[in-house]
């Protein structure tokens, strides 16, 4: 799931839905190598909703076996609220985020509960510059919520691009956000 356009435009970010589609790119690069095969579930802008991104762990549920790798790709803004902390999918509301954004336990909870391997990769802004602006009362340390979800009970791997207090960087001249360049390089 990659969030570039906000239905609240002041959230819009640059790169994250590129991110999504060349992080998706670069496992497809690798069926026939490194996986027989490579089935790709991409949520993009507007698909990356609320709705959407539930859909998906649907999807996933339906469809893993204990011999799959799972592989599940978040870019866009994070926001903690009190000790919960959200994705924010397209139609984000920071007054309504339990009804608007996706919460890390249910990602937590979901992707623990997938037979096989999964790894996960949150190239999130925890603490973004507008976020920060409009609701400064808000927690931007998202390190317990990363964390929790990568535990030992739950069995995920997970690669995060900053830590809790650490603002993720984008820059056009990179054509990527620097994790996701990272990942993909």
């Amino acid at each position: 799931a990659g969030v570039s356009r906000y239905d609240n435009t002041a959230f819009n970010l640059g790169l994250p839905s590129k991110d999504a589609r060349d992080f998706v790119a670069t496992l497809q690069g690798q069926r026939g190598a490194r996986y027989n095969e490579v089935y790709v579930k991409q949520l993009l802008d507007k698909d990356a909703s609320k709705k959407g991104v539930e859909a998906g762990f649907q999807w996933l549920k339906q469809n893993v076996t204990a011999q799959d790798t799972v592989m599940v790709f978040f870019a866009g803004h994070g926001l903690n609220e009190g000790s919960a902390y959200y994705f924010m999918t397209h139609e984000a509301d920071l007054d309504r985020l339990p009804h608007t954004a996706v919460p890390f336990n249910t990602i937590r909870d979901t992707l623990a509960g997938l037979p096989g391997r999964v790894v996960i990769f949150v190239d999130t802004c925890h603490s973004g510059n507008v976020i920060g602006k409009t609701l400064p009362r808000r927690a931007s340390d998202a390190t317990n919520a990363i964390n929790d979800l990568a535990s030992s009970e739950n069995g995920l791997v997970v690669f995060a691009s900053s830590t809790g207090e650490q603002l993720s960087q984008e820059n056009p001249a990179w054509g990527n956000g620097a994790f996701t360049k990272a990942v993909v390089e």
